[in-house]
């Protein structure tokens, strides 16, 4: 088992490989015959990434030359989780364990997608986690004033023999946020995490939901729903919803809602898309929606609004992120498959990385 440094560009070239070379069937190797009795398994190291900080987006890639006698590999995979913010969870990852089948002097290789980041509010791009395809990255606002990003895209893990893809686990979506100001005496209900989360495998990313149902003079009630993106599946890339977000208030606007980005069919997860600069005598507002995970497919990042009333007792202003959605897996028929599922949503604002674990064996 070798692990050099990782070469993005020469083995993964970003989100560079086409479906139809992933969707072709890998071909099993021909059981190799073993002379003797048969060698111990190996558990093979493949490095963990351990660098969780929101400027370490690289994913990690592995590689295993099969030795003699050994015929088969089995080995759990899972993409990493979308990043969290403090209204909403990151998507879980899709979660895979399985076997195939070897012959001596193949070639296996191993990427682990990084995780998303949390929600970043210092005005700079929140860049999503890097695998075999990359999460969708959270670009910064533009403009003066309290800016940030939602939660950015997981990275997919995959696994290839003889550089063909095998299997593919999707990324998490990136969770969504808010920033803001109301009157200080107004109460409000919020989005919260981790019942307001990211899209996951087999799970869709719920809507961003802001309410108040008080009542008082000057004192509007109703909800603003802001829609998420939409989940890729093994047919189609993740979209993103035909309205950006709807309301009931019976005071103020929506400005500018903005619908967020497909997923690519390359497998990269669609960008978060910023709303639209809420000003007010408090101060001004944006935020970047959360961004779609990578996977097989890419998945579709969340819409984004801006909401405005002046109020007599002062002014509301609020810029509202919704949810990414997940990226989608892939499996080669020749895999055998033990189970499918998906990892835990994230609740902290740092990466959740994918992992892989493998054994080398003779059957």
């Amino acid at each position: 088992m070798t692990s050099p440094q990782p070469n993005r560009r020469a083995l993964i070239r970003g989100a560079a490989w086409s479906v139809p070379i992933v969707a072709a069937t890998a071909s099993a190797p021909a059981r190799a015959e073993t002379s003797g009795p048969c060698p111990a398994d190996v558990v093979l190291p493949i490095p963990e990434i351990d660098d969780i900080r929101v400027d370490a987006a690289d994913g990690a890639s592995s590689f295993y030359t099969v030795e003699p006698g050994i015929t088969q590999i089995d080995f759990t995979i899972a993409g990493g989780r979308g990043g969290a913010s403090p209204f909403a969870a990151g998507g879980g990852a899709g979660l895979i364990q399985g076997s195939f089948s070897v012959a001596e002097n193949d070639m296996v290789t191993f990427v682990v997608g990084q995780g998303g980041f949390g929600q970043r509010s210092t005005g700079s791009t929140n860049t999503g986690g890097r695998g075999f395809a990359d999460g969708g990255d959270v670009p910064a606002p533009g403009g003066a004033g309290d800016t940030g990003t939602s939660g950015s895209g997981g990275g997919a893990s995959a696994i290839l023999l003889n550089g063909t893809p095998l299997v593919i686990a999707g990324g998490g979506g990136g969770g969504g946020m808010l920033e803001g100001v109301s009157p200080a005496s107004w109460e409000w209900s919020y989005p919260s995490s981790p019942s307001t989360h990211a899209g996951a495998f087999g799970t869709a990313a719920t809507s961003s939901v802001i309410s108040r149902s008080g009542a008082g003079s000057g004192q509007p009630s109703g909800l603003i729903t802001v829609f998420p993106g939409g989940n890729a599946t093994d047919a189609a890339v993740g979209v993103p919803s035909a309205t950006a977000a709807t309301s009931t208030f019976t005071a103020g606007e929506l400005v500018d809602p903005v619908v967020g980005l497909p997923g690519a069919e390359g497998g990269s997860g669609g960008a978060g898309v910023a709303s639209a600069v809420s000003a007010t005598s408090a101060g001004r507002f944006s935020v970047g929606s959360g961004a779609g995970g990578g996977g097989y497919r890419g998945g579709a990042s969340g819409s984004s609004v801006a909401f405005y009333y002046a109020s007599p007792l002062g002014d509301l202003a609020w810029s509202i992120g919704g949810n990414g959605g997940a990226g989608s897996n892939f499996i080669s028929t020749s895999v055998t498959i033990v189970s499918v599922g998906t990892t835990e949503f994230s609740t902290i604002q740092q990466r959740v990385p994918g992992f892989i674990t493998a054994t080398a064996r003779c059957v």
